[in-house]
């Protein structure tokens, strides 16, 4: 994960990218994170927490039991401050990835090559960042630009929920017509 994680650059993931990169500041992509995540990593979910002189991105993975968690988790919160790194004009001094569990044995190969220092053993996956850096200006803000990539992201969250719910519809309907002698109750539909 971590290997991958050096390797990645900011500009992979389309409107996402483009909010990351001409947003105000990281609390504006972390909130974008939050929000339009789902957009490339469906199993990810971001939640920034704020405190006085932190703030804390947890990263959760839908699939608790998956044998590939530890290692996508890496890759993402390493790959994050590795993006994060690439829109900063500035080191990311008091960040640091926390992981859960033991340190493994490759760690110690990849530390002095990370731009920021891992703590294993945590009790979640998360970016702990000093607030200053997250509330710091970002040298490529552009909020025009900010805007029209969080009114694509929209409209393709919605083109998603569409389909989904159209999916859903499409479902339903099939059940009703096949239903010769009655119709089914909602129990039996859902």
């Amino acid at each position: 994960g971590l290997s991958y994680a050096l390797a990645l650059s900011v500009t992979l993931h389309g409107p996402i990218s483009l909010i990351a990169l001409s947003s105000n500041n990281l609390l504006e992509v972390a909130q974008a994170l939050e929000r339009y995540c789902s957009l490339r990593a469906p199993a990810i979910n971001f939640k920034a927490v704020l405190e006085d002189d932190f703030v804390t991105v947890h990263v959760s993975y839908l699939r608790p039991d998956d044998p590939l968690r530890p290692y996508l988790m890496e890759l993402v919160l390493m790959g994050l401050v590795v993006m994060t790194g690439q829109v900063l004009d500035h080191p990311q001094a008091g960040t640091e990835v926390w992981l859960e569990g033991p340190e493994p044995p490759y760690y110690a190969a990849y530390a002095p090559r990370l731009p920021v220092p891992v703590r294993y053993n945590q009790p979640d996956y998360a970016i702990h960042i000093p607030r200053a850096l997250m509330e710091a200006p970002l040298r490529l803000a552009n909020p025009a630009a900010a805007a029209m990539a969080r009114e694509a992201c929209e409209r393709e969250l919605q083109a998603r929920r569409q389909t989904r719910e159209d999916a859903l519809t499409s479902r339903v309907r099939s059940l009703l017509v096949k239903s010769e002698d009655r119709l089914p109750t909602l129990e039996e539909v859902a």
